[in-house]
C-alpha cells in the first residue's frame, strides 16, 4: 500500500491506497490560518506536523492495516512559501504561506530588473512577478527578517517541512521551488541569490520529486505509528499532485483543482506562451499550460460566513439552488484577496454588480458560486489560445469539487465536468509519486492506469450555457473598466506597516 500526505491551506490530508488506487482510509485534520496584518498569511508549521501526527494514526487506526505493508510515503504541498528552520529543524517563527501579498514593494523593484528574458534564464520560463512570488517574499525576509536568515540553516518549503520531521532530510523539488529554481535543470541562480540577498546555502537541494529522499526515523515512527525506515518521496507541490492524481499525464487532458484556491490547466507538449497563463514542466515531455486563481473555495467559507449558514458546503449549495441560473443578472467578481491567473493584479477587489431590490440570500450564494465558475471559464479559455485545440470536457477534483458546484461550472463553460472516485487527488498523486520512486510503478503513466477512475460526468445544459453567455461577457469586462478605481497594489501593505 501507499500513503499520500497533502498540506493543504486549511488542512491536511492523509490517505492510505492500494496498489490499484482504492481508498483504504482517508482522514483530515485543520489547522489555522494567521492574518496578523492586512495582506499578511501565515501558519505555525508546528500545527502542520501537530496535524500530520493525527491524520496519519488516524489513518492507521481506521485501516487496522499492518505498517509493514505501507511500501512508500508521498508528500504533497500548497506553494510557494517559506519555512525558516534553525540547525536543529526547528521554525523560526511562522510559515509565510502562497496567500500572503506583503511584498509589493519588493515585487516592484523586482519587476524593474526582472525582463522576461531574464527571468527565462533564471527560472527556465517567462516568470511573472507578483507580490505572492517566491522572489518577492524572499527579498522580504532579507530586508525585513535579516535576525530570522542569520540564524537559519535552510528556508525550505510547507511539504518539506514534513518531510524534515518525517525522515530527518532536508530537501525538495524544483516545481514547489518554482519562482527561486530554474525548472528544467533543477538548480539555483547564484544571480538570483545576489538579487535577493539570499545565500544560496540557505535554499535545499533539488531532486525530482518521485526520488526518495529519506527514510521515517526511530522518533518520526514513534510519534505517527509508522514503520521506521519506511521509504518518503521527495513529493511536489499540490496542483501537480493533483493533476497526477486525476490522470492528467497524457497530453490535452484539462484538469480543475478545486481547493482554497482554483488551479485551471492542460497537460500539453505544445503550445505558445499566451498573457496572463504560465507554461511549466509537469511530467517528462508535458507542461502545465493554466495558472492559479487566488479564491475558490475559499469563496464558499466566505459567502457561507457572511450569510451565517451552518451546515458546510451543504447548505450554501442548497441555498444557491433555490436560484436559477444567472441569479437573476447578479455577478461576482471573486477577487477577494486579489487575484493571480490570469490578472495577476494583487490589488483586484471583490465586486458584486448589478445589485437589487430584488436580490436575496440565495441570489448572492447563486453569484458567489457562478463567480468562480467565470474565473474558471477565463482560465481555460486561454489555455485552449495557447494549445490551438477546444478542450471537451474537464476532470474536477479537490475538496470543493462538489456536485451542485461541478454543474454550474459545466453549464457556464460549455464543456462536460468529470468526476473522479478520490476526490482528494493531491494525496493521491503524492502516493502516486512514492509507488514511482519505491518501483512499484516504472512511471506516472503507468501508476495513472492503474490508481486513476473516473466515476460520473455532467454535460453542460445548452439553455444554462446560453443564458450563462452573456453575463460570462459582461464579468469580462468589467475588471477592465473597474481596474482604474482599485487603490494601488501596496496601500493596504503600507496601512498594515504602520
Amino acid at each position: 500500500m501507499l500513503l499520500g500526505i497533502d498540506l493543504g491551506t486549511t488542512a491536511v490530508k492523509v490517505g492510505l491506497f492500494t496498489r490499484r488506487g482504492g481508498p483504504v482510509a482517508l482522514s483530515r485534520f485543520p489547522y489555522p490560518l494567521l492574518e496578523p496584518l492586512p495582506l499578511w498569511a501565515e501558519q505555525a508549521p508546528d500545527a502542520w506536523w501537530s496535524a500530520t501526527v493525527k491524520a496519519i494514526r488516524d489513518v492507521l487506526r481506521r485501516s487496522g492495516v499492518n505498517t509493514g505493508r505501507i511500501a512508500a510515503v508521498g508528500l504533497s504541498g500548497q506553494a510557494p512559501g517559506h519555512v525558516v528552520v534553525d540547525a536543529a529543524g526547528r521554525a523560526i517563527g511562522p510559515a509565510i504561506i502562497w496567500r500572503d501579498r506583503r511584498a509589493s514593494r519588493e515585487s516592484a523593484m523586482l519587476r524593474r530588473r526582472l525582463s522576461p528574458a531574464r527571468a527565462r534564464r533564471l527560472f527556465g520560463y517567462a516568470f511573472s512577478v507578483d507580490p505572492t512570488s517566491p522572489a518577492s517574499r524572499l527579498l522580504w525576509l532579507a530586508r525585513h527578517r535579516p535576525a530570522d536568515l542569520k540564524a537559519a540553516a535552510a528556508i525550505i518549503q510547507p511539504k518539506d517541512y514534513l518531510g524534515l520531521k518525517l525522515t530527518g532530510v532536508c530537501v525538495s523539488d524544483a516545481t514547489s521551488s518554482f519562482g527561486i529554481a530554474h525548472l528544467r535543470r533543477d538548480t539555483y541562480h547564484s544571480e538570483l541569490a545576489r538579487l535577493l540577498r539570499v545565500p544560496l546555502r540557505l535554499l535545499p537541494p533539488l531532486r525530482p520529486p518521485h526520488e526518495i529522499s529519506g527514510v521515517v526515523t526511530g522518533e518520526a515512527a514513534r510519534r505517527t505509528g509508522l514503520r521506521a525506515g519506511t521509504p518518503v518521496a521527495v513529493g511536489t507541490i499540490d496542483a501537480w499532485c493533483s493533476f497526477y492524481g486525476a490522470g492528467a499525464v497524457e497530453d490535452g487532458v484539462a484538469v480543475d483543482v478545486a481547493g482554497t484556491s482554483e488551479v485551471v490547466g492542460i497537460a500539453a507538449r505544445r503550445y505558445r506562451n499566451v498573457p496572463g497563463i504560465v507554461g511549466m514542466p509537469l511530467w517528462e515531455d508535458l507542461a502545465f499550460l493554466g495558472g492559479p486563481t487566488q479564491a475558490g473555495g475559499a469563496v464558499l467559507e466566505w459567502i457561507s460566513d457572511l450569510l451565517g449558514l451552518e451546515g458546510g458546503s451543504g447548505a450554501i449549495m442548497d441555498l444557491a439552488g433555490q436560484e436559477p441560473p444567472g441569479a437573476d443578472g447578479l455577478i461576482f467578481l471573486p477577487y477577494l484577496a486579489g487575484e493571480r491567473a490570469p490578472l495577476w493584479d494583487s490589488g483586484a477587489r471583490g465586486v458584486f454588480f448589478g445589485l437589487t431590490f430584488d436580490h436575496g440570500p440565495a441570489s448572492l450564494a447563486r453569484a458567489a458560486l457562478e463567480g468562480v465558475g467565470y474565473a474558471v471559464r477565463h482560465l481555460l479559455e486561454l489555455c485552449e489560445a495557447a494549445t490551438g485545440r477546444r478542450v471537451e470536457e474537464v476532470r474536477v477534483c479537490g475538496g470543493a469539487a462538489v456536485r451542485p458546484w461541478n454543474v454550474i461550472k459545466a453549464d457556464i463553460t460549455g464543456k462536460t465536468f468529470v468526476e473522479l472516485a478520490v476526490r482528494e487527488t493531491a494525496a493521491l498523486g503524492a502516493a502516486m509519486l512514492a509507488g514511482v520512486g519505491s518501483g512499484i510503478f516504472p512511471d506516472l503513466r503507468a501508476a495513472a492506469r492503474a490508481m486513476v477512475r473516473v466515476t460520473g460526468s455532467f454535460p453542460p445544459s445548452r439553455a444554462h450555457h446560453k443564458r450563462y453567455e452573456t453575463l460570462y461577457r459582461t464579468y469580462r469586462r468589467l475588471y477592465p473598466r473597474l481596474r482604474p478605481l482599485y487603490p494601488p497594489p501596496d496601500a493596504a501593505a503600507r496601512r498594515g506597516l504602520r
